[in-house]
């Protein structure tokens, strides 16, 4: 019950942080040359390329990183919290090639907004191309702090998706895995 209650506690602070300490961190980034952008891109890259541990050194040791989904491992009601928590769901990602490709991506001091499209295994059995996730990230010291994803539900593959998840609706005709794995 403690561990529960120190989880919450660090999501709320984190949670705080992002909200509050973009000005200080816009300060310490540009002393420091770091490019918070090119940080959350490199991390999702490694993501893409299967590389779970690259992709993980990515983030601090006590970083907190929230996938889309509201239940399970590293939700909403339970964040991964520390590095080797997030590099166990990098794992489980890399062995449905999941692939990332950032479409978009805003910058405000240390808080990089992002925007981009996820493939996998799982989508493709599920008769869906891809899904559009929004993603909030916290950088500081070349180090992701804080990453929050959500699903883009504008997008109507993302919320055929959603419906999937969610037992509303049956799954699609899987769709053949590419030649290439982001293709």
């Amino acid at each position: 019950m403690r561990s529960r209650r120190n989880q919450v506690a660090a999501f709320a602070l984190a949670l705080t942080a992002v909200l509050l300490v973009p000005i200080a961190t816009s300060v310490q980034a540009q002393d420091q040359g770091a490019d918070p952008a090119a940080v959350v891109a490199a991390a999702q890259a490694a993501r893409s390329g299967d590389d779970a541990a690259a992709a993980a050194a990515f983030f601090s040791d006590n970083a907190i990183w929230v996938r889309t989904v509201a239940t399970g491992p590293c939700s909403r009601q339970s964040p991964c919290i520390g590095r080797p928590a997030i590099l166990a769901q990098f794992q489980v990602e890399a062995a449905i090639h999941q692939c990332i490709t950032v479409v978009d991506q805003t910058v405000n001091g240390g808080v990089v907004v992002s925007r981009y499209e996820v493939r996998s295994d799982t989508l493709r059995r599920n008769g869906i191309e891809r899904t559009q996730v929004v993603s909030m990230s916290l950088v500081d010291q070349e180090r992701i702090v804080a990453q929050y994803n959500f699903l883009d539900l504008s997008d109507a593959q993302t919320a055929a998706n959603a419906a999937i998840g969610a037992r509303a609706q049956a799954p699609g005709v899987p769709i053949p895995n590419p030649e290439t794995r982001c293709g």
